[in-house]
């Protein structure tokens, strides 16, 4: 199946940005005191009202403001295609099943990578970054789900011949459960471009939380200039999130107008933490390609509860 997405809103673009033909130069040439034409015009604001100023301020559209950012733009768009498969085993003999594979590719074009890529007199032809959906696209993704009453009791398979005392208690217990394992997310990019041309996606066995991707090859980014790396990684993903979870429950009936029940919940059963997200993008940091310690997932939780009803 798939799924095309027309007219999504970009938001955050930067209007007051120097044009293509005013980048690369020397520091020199932003910083040197040229005259101002906004002189004596602008008395709340002492650093564009002198009579002399830095060029730098001088060579954007609109330089009497500090930024002119336009939002809501409808010129994005994203497309969705997978295969998806269901396998059912309805219920019988106290047993039902369902589950889940889906194997399929997110893409967005949501973002600019430079200010500079938008086009004010006709913005449905900006050039828009093609990237694969942060968030959003796990290229596999599993999930099972399933219910059993035990076949243990008076007229069941196991414990037929169970006492009438002990019934009760044995007999007529329903699990319940669930799972749910995918793919993690893409990985954003450095800050910054690469030194070498070749991947930063390290072995499987080679990744630890603290070096999750090949933090050796980046640079910080040369100050204007046109960005020309991603803000995603196309081959770096965060790590598999993996979920299991089990109820049991069963309905005890005191008289006819009493019952209990009683029910027990282990929630990530397995306790197996999700981290997603990076300690820092700087392409100069000394944690760059640390993952962001802070578990994302509910760690392992133990609920059980009685109720009562009458």
């Amino acid at each position: 199946m798939g799924n095309q997405t027309r007219h999504l809103p970009v938001n955050g673009i930067q209007l007051n940005a120097p044009p293509v033909s005013e980048l690369s130069r020397p520091d020199s040439y932003y910083a040197e005191q040229v005259p101002n034409p906004m002189a004596g015009l602008l008395p709340d604001n002492a650093s564009l009202n002198g009579a002399r100023i830095q060029r730098r301020f001088l060579l954007v559209p609109f330089p009497q403001y500090s930024s002119v950012v336009l939002n809501q733009v409808p010129i994005g768009s994203s497309s969705y295609h997978g295969m998806q498969s269901k396998v059912t085993k309805r219920f019988s003999r106290g047993f039902s099943v369902l589950a889940a594979y889906t194997w399929s590719k997110t893409l967005e074009e949501i973002n600019l990578l430079n200010a500079q890529d938008f086009s004010l007199a006709d913005p449905s032809s900006s050039r828009l970054e093609r990237r694969l959906a942060a968030q959003l696209d796990a290229p596999h993704r599993f999930t099972m789900a399933g219910y059993w009453m035990a076949p243990v009791g008076k007229a069941e398979r196991f414990l037929s011949g169970l006492p009438g005392w002990a019934n009760p208690f044995l007999g007529g217990w329903q699990l319940n459960w669930f799972t749910e394992i995918f793919s993690g997310y893409p990985v954003e990019h450095p800050g910054g471009p690469k030194t070498v041309d070749r991947s930063a996606a390290l072995p499987s066995g080679a990744r630890t939380l603290l070096r999750w991707f090949d933090n050796t090859i980046f640079r910080a980014q040369t100050p204007n200039t046109l960005r020309d790396f991603p803000t995603i990684f196309p081959d770096v993903r965060y790590p598999t999130r993996i979920d299991v979870s089990f109820a049991i429950h069963k309905n005890f009936a005191v008289s006819e107008r009493l019952k209990l029940q009683y029910r027990a919940e282990m929630i990530n059963a397995l306790n197996h933490p999700w981290f997603v997200g990076l300690a820092t993008q700087s392409p100069t940091a000394p944690n760059l390609g640390q993952l962001n310690l802070t578990q994302q997932n509910l760690p392992r939780i133990i609920h059980m509860q009685l109720k009562v009803a009458f």
